[in-house]
């Protein structure tokens, strides 16, 4: 007789065996969590990379301040060539490239820090 018309054997079951259906159940779990750790990591990356431009701001005015207030001391008047931008009568020196590299990695930096406590408030809240 061809395999189809086989009377099953006794003791065979109609259903898969017991270790399939656990594989199964545990492929279905692995993916789930594989799911919830591309999705946690999509989250991290949209917070990362959304949070730089408003970081690059604040710290490009904070930066600003900061070099005002130290030149001004170190020269004994106001430093109006240093000026922050909102400050400024006149054209003020430019950034030099340290100064933008700084300004860069610091925001990225920024970054990257408000997106672990993203991920840390996350975290705790899904305990």
């Amino acid at each position: 007789k061809p395999a189809a018309e086989k009377p099953a054997e006794a003791g065979a079951p109609d259903r898969p065996a017991h270790g399939d259906r656990l594989r199964s159940t545990i492929q279905e779990i692995e993916r789930a969590a594989e799911r919830a750790r591309t999705r946690r990591a999509r989250r991290a990356e949209v917070v990362a990379l959304g949070t730089f431009p408003v970081a690059m701001l604040v710290n490009g005015i904070v930066y600003q301040l900061g070099r005002f207030i130290y030149v001004s001391a170190d020269r004994g008047s106001v430093a109006a060539d240093v000026a922050p931008w909102f400050f400024r009568t006149a054209p003020g020196d430019r950034y030099t490239l340290d100064e933008q590299t700084g300004l860069l990695i610091s925001a990225a930096v920024i970054s990257v820090v408000v997106a672990a406590i993203d991920y840390a408030i996350g975290r705790r809240s899904r305990r």
